[in-house]
């Protein structure tokens, strides 16, 4: 990689990591705090809370104006908080605490010997006052905000505190105003961080490996297994790998992986989904559905083309092959002998028609068909259809159609935007073969 590249590249994402480890800063225990009075769980809303962060990290693209992030990151929490309601407990509960030493191990955060005892000695107390010390100092909430969070008198509260801390003083040999209680929080919001650092090196690493690496990591993520050696010598070879496999210590959880597909760039993405080797199709699809849970909007764009609208398709597939030097494809035909579809391509591989490699040119329909003489109109080949057509009535907007099943297999709904232009969104059902795919 050019050198002045490289470094405006590094630049680039040590100036986004900034600006997101600030957003934490402001952010965290306001959304903390949402999370827990809405599913009353306190370990149930910390992963909602860390969840929320790493997907508003890669989904920040998205987001237009920067000043908008308070609304956004509470929408994000809210979605996260709908997902999660099927299992949300009816009390404020600390469930798993020590499992943050693991996980401060696996990202490489350092831990005092004094916080691990403090971990150790948390574990020791009663289910109460490991509740009062999670709220006052872990999440860093007043007295106030405690008692509308539990609806315990402001009096127990501190009772319950004092008792808490008099306890740990003794479990832990410390003075209580000594006892690290608040480097905990800290170290929360830096594990968060470490998450988005291994997201933003794995996003730059991942998209420069061969893909038989890239599926190898993706199939060992699954397990949570080690990266083979010829794995770890591809990595290392090129920028930021060896930095890389010391964030992630040489393995990735699935959910590790996904952020890191998500966060990189569509040509990726794409390179990976349309891979139509059978003994990846499973795994693409459990990662197809990850991705689009991983996105903030429910559904994924794959592809946009482009349809002309024409009274006469047949004249228009001549023209531009005899003025363009482009090959036209007739495609579907009326009981009339009339061509209806059909479609021009750059080159003289088999037509897009015959549903059997990737597309490069346009679509051609008969305009009389849906009202119009001629024009063009946008198709948008998606994953998430219902998600999208929920979204748009959601937002008030009535010129959508319902979904439709195509008489060529896929499903469709079609939209006017506000100027009266007519866009279809696209979604080809999962036992329909992919017909965006190049022959072998």
């Amino acid at each position: 990689m050019d050198q002045h590249a490289y470094k405006n590249s590094e630049d680039a994402m040590n100036l986004a990591t900034l600006k997101f480890e600030a957003l934490i800063e402001e952010y965290y225990s306001k959304v903390l705090y949402h999370s827990i009075s809405k599913v009353r769980d306190l370990h149930t809303a910390e992963e909602i809370t860390q969840e929320t962060f790493l997907k508003a990290f890669v989904n920040m693209k998205k987001l237009n104006n920067e000043n908008a992030f308070g609304p956004w990151i509470f929408k994000i929490c809210n979605n996260e908080i709908f997902q999660n309601a099927r299992n949300s407990k009816k009390n404020i509960m600390i469930k798993g605490v020590l499992n943050e030493i693991d996980s401060c191990k696996k990202y490489g955060t350092q831990i005092s010997p004094r916080i691990e005892k403090l971990y150790s000695a948390l574990s020791a107390l009663n289910e109460k006052h490991q509740e009062i010390i999670s709220l006052k100092y872990f999440c860093e909430f007043s007295i106030t905000q405690i008692k509308a969070l539990s609806g315990i008198s402001e009096n127990i509260i501190k009772s319950r505190l004092y008792e808490a801390r008099k306890k740990l003083s003794e479990l832990i040999d410390l003075k209580s105003e000594n006892s690290g209680l608040h480097d905990i929080f800290t170290i929360r919001r830096k594990l968060i961080m470490d998450r988005v650092k291994l997201t933003q090196t794995g996003a730059y690493v991942f998209p420069r490996l061969s893909l038989k690496t890239q599926f190898e990591l993706i199939k060992l993520s699954r397990t949570n297994g080690k990266f083979s050696e010829q794995a770890l010598s591809e990595i290392g070879s090129i920028d930021k790998g060896g930095e890389f496999v010391k964030l992630c210590r040489g393995k990735l959880t699935f959910n590790e992986m996904v952020l890191i597909i998500s966060y990189c760039d569509e040509e990726t993405i794409k390179r990976i989904k349309w891979d139509e080797s059978e003994d990846n199709q499973k795994l693409i699809g459990e990662l197809t559905d990850a991705l689009r849970k991983c996105s903030i909007d429910g559904y994924i764009v794959n592809r946009v083309d482009v349809m002309l609208k024409t009274s006469d398709v047949d004249k228009t597939l001549e023209w531009y092959e005899k003025t363009l030097g482009w090959k036209g494809h007739r495609g579907t035909i009326m009981e009339d002998g009339v061509c209806c579809y059909g479609c021009v391509t750059l080159d003289e591989k088999g037509p897009i028609v015959s549903g059997t490699r990737e597309f490069n040119g346009f679509h051609i329909s008969l305009g009389g068909q849906r009202g119009h003489e001629c024009g063009i109109l946008p198709m948008v080949t998606i994953e998430g259809l219902e998600k999208l057509l929920s979204r748009i009535k959601k937002s008030g907007w009535k010129n959508v159609s319902e979904i439709k099943n195509e008489e060529w297999g896929s499903k469709t709904i079609t939209v006017k935007d506000f100027n009266g232009y007519e866009i279809t969104f696209m979604e080809w059902p999962a036992q329909i073969k992919n017909p965006y795919k190049d022959e072998q």
